[in-house]
């Protein structure tokens, strides 16, 4: 990975606090000193320090995350038996076993030398939790990962829908440490854009709250800060992906959907921003119709108005 490379993933990591550092400023509105938005501000603080581990021990808990390193220890021991016991009736075929030892084939005979959760995802059913869990196996000699999806009934019992154990080229974090898109001029251009949307906004925000707009200008406010139409750029693959229904505060995010997955930018239209600019003379001129005209043609209309 580039020097550049290396400095934008800084970068994304420390946005969280940027935001919310920015949002604890205040502006100058009717003689008043107004905080802006600092519940948000501290929110974003704490929030950009949560890691992924942390995350991960709020929703999985340590039973279930055992149960998923035991169950492929029964593989690595070629503990059939064992493996088919917690399965899902509907998994059991003819060439179950055969299935079983091809997956159990690609666990070496050796002990692994480290073992971390590097996707994970919840859902319920029916009332009954469902977890999937992607386990990293490092060897000596490989690397391996291993996928389990299971239930947890009302008993606690565990019934296993789906294992997979494929292998891989090397660790996920390396592999996508290593690959960066290698377009420069698209690289360039949407760190560029995604870094000028929350500063546009929230520049339009002071705007808005300085301008002498005596109605609705908190809507305003609101319609600012956030972005509409969501377009999503794989910083791994260069992959675009369009959202027209995505909605976000600030107009960005950034997301990597595993432990080590490939970076992700969310980028939206600044639509109330924008719009602002557009309605921005017109609403002043409403409240304020001196607003836009020569001093001598103002004070013109005071005179007019105080022989009256």
């Amino acid at each position: 990975m580039n020097a550049l490379s290396l400095f934008v993933i800084k970068i994304f990591k420390c946005l969280g606090s940027l935001y919310g550092l920015c949002c604890l400023g205040y502006v100058e509105v009717g003689g008043m000193r107004l905080f802006v938005a600092v519940a948000l501000g501290l929110l974003m603080l704490c929030g950009s320090g949560c890691s992924y581990e942390k995350i991960l021990n709020e929703f999985v808990s340590n039973d279930e995350l055992a149960f998923s390193e035991h169950y492929f220890d029964k593989f690595r021991e070629k503990n059939f038996e064992e493996i088919v016991k917690p399965l899902n009736s509907n998994l059991i075929v003819e060439d179950l076993h055969s299935q079983l030892a091809q997956m159990a084939q690609f666990f070496p005979a050796d002990d692994p030398m480290k073992v971390e959760v590097v996707d994970w995802a919840i859902t319920y059913k029916d009332g009954n939790k469902q977890v999937g869990i992607t386990l990293q196996y490092e060897f000596k000699t490989s690397w391996l990962l291993a996928n389990i999806n299971f239930e947890r009934a009302k008993d606690d019992s565990f019934i296993v829908n789906g294992v997979h154990v494929r292998p891989a080229q090397g660790s996920l974090a390396e592999i996508y440490k290593t690959k960066v898109y290698q377009n420069n001029q698209i690289y360039y251009l949407a760190i560029l854009v995604y870094i000028a949307i929350p500063i546009f906004i929230l520049i339009t925000v002071v705007y808005c709250l300085r301008a002498p707009i005596k109605k609705r200008k908190w809507i305003w406010v609101v319609f600012i800060l956030v972005g509409f139409g969501q377009i999503s750029i794989n910083l791994h693959s260069g992959l675009v992906n369009i959202n027209p229904l995505g909605v976000y505060l600030f107009g960005v995010a950034f997301m990597s959907p595993t432990k080590y997955g490939p970076w992700i930018l969310i980028m939206t239209i600044p639509l109330g921003a924008i719009l602002f600019w557009v309605r921005r003379t017109a609403m002043i001129e409403r409240n304020d119709p001196r607003f836009g005209k020569l001093p001598e043609e103002a004070d013109s209309q005071d005179r007019a108005g105080l022989t009256e």
